[in-house]
């Protein structure tokens, strides 16, 4: 039971919210939130892309694979609510809106 599998334990114990920018990416590229919720319990916490001491919330970068594409999604992990702020979709190398 390492820092990886605590942090998404964590994360997941929490109200889990998606800000505005994830909404219309995940639209943009039609991705079920079933994908998104299966990474979010066991995708690969990233630690050297991570921001585990920000303020007031730490930032984490949680990777996995869809349909043969690495993804990377960022997450703002609050006291009482963790917030799923952007996706990285690494096929193509940008971060998208």
């Amino acid at each position: 039971y390492g820092p990886e599998a605590r942090v998404l334990k964590n994360i997941n114990t929490k109200k889990i919210v998606y800000s505005n920018e994830f909404i219309q990416t995940i639209k943009k590229r039609k991705l079920d939130s079933s994908i998104i919720n299966t990474l979010l319990k066991h995708g690969n916490v990233d630690f050297s892309q991570s921001e585990t001491r920000a303020k007031p919330c730490g930032l984490y970068y949680i990777e996995g694979e869809i349909e043969a594409n690495k993804i990377g999604l960022i997450v703002e992990n609050c006291d009482s609510i963790a917030t799923v702020k952007s996706l990285k979709w690494n096929s193509d190398k940008t971060t998208l809106p």
